[in-house]
């Protein structure tokens, strides 16, 4: 069975992010992991059907996290994510990178009783043939 579009957005998403000097997961790990680390966020498609095809745009969300010490390292792995993520091909569809509407912002978390930096990229994408 073929994967849902979304499904294949994740994926391919991950696997790019894998390249990456940092550790990334799929989801907020539940376990203590080392920082900085990156962590897939959601996906959403709003789509634009044509006679043969799903066009559209594509929203990502990507989360980056850091200790209370990085926030250098934070910024610049955010840097590197749009790097990495610019042009997302998967199978005969691409998703071309739309920087004016795609935006990022880092700010201090204390949810975990520590410091830390989080990094929230928010990316969007048209859906190109």
């Amino acid at each position: 069975m073929k994967k849902p579009f979304e499904q294949q957005i994740f994926d391919g998403v991950i696997k790019l992010l894998k390249t990456l000097s940092v550790e990334v997961y799929p989801e907020l790990p539940i376990k203590e992991v080392a920082y900085p680390f990156v962590a897939m966020g959601e996906v959403q498609i709003t789509p634009k059907a044509t006679w043969s095809t799903l066009l559209g745009k594509a929203f990502v969300t990507i989360d980056v996290w850091g200790d209370r010490k990085q926030r250098k390292s934070v910024s610049e792995v955010v840097s590197d994510v749009y790097s990495v993520l610019n042009v997302v091909s998967l199978g005969g569809k691409r998703l071309v990178l739309s920087v004016n509407t795609s935006s990022h912002r880092i700010l201090s978390d204390n949810s975990t009783g520590s410091t830390l930096w989080h990094g929230i990229i928010f990316l969007e994408y048209n859906i190109t043939i």
